[in-house]
């Protein structure tokens, strides 16, 4: 067997390692999480998201929490960028571009 360069072969520990189970009185929800940090900043809502490159398009997925409503909704529609190539320069204006839009969506809301 032939693992690929960026992976490492499991250790024998690895492999024999018992399953963890997850504990609900532990686990939290990202509407927790969010709720704790508009808490701790006094914010209203919050935008959070990512960044996504697919067939030379950049697309923001975008969306926003709501204290008040405990609630998450996704920003539609979702917002893309034509690059030329994953070069930085390219990178970093399309980023700066969908800055601008995260602005605009955040007025919006």
């Amino acid at each position: 067997m032939k693992y690929p360069d960026t992976q490492l072969p499991l250790t024998y520990d690895e492999m024999v390692a018992p399953f963890f189970d997850i504990d609900p009185e532990d686990f939290v929800t990202p509407e927790q999480v969010l709720f704790e940090i508009c808490e701790t900043h006094r914010f209203d809502k919050l935008i959070f998201g990512h960044l996504e490159e697919v067939s030379g398009f950049l697309y923001l997925v975008a969306r926003i929490y709501s204290k008040a409503d405990n609630q998450i909704t996704l920003v539609q529609p979702v917002q893309t960028i034509k690059i030329e190539a994953l070069e930085l320069k390219w990178v970093e204006a399309a980023i700066e571009q969908l800055a601008l839009k995260i602005v605009s969506i955040r007025a919006a809301h």
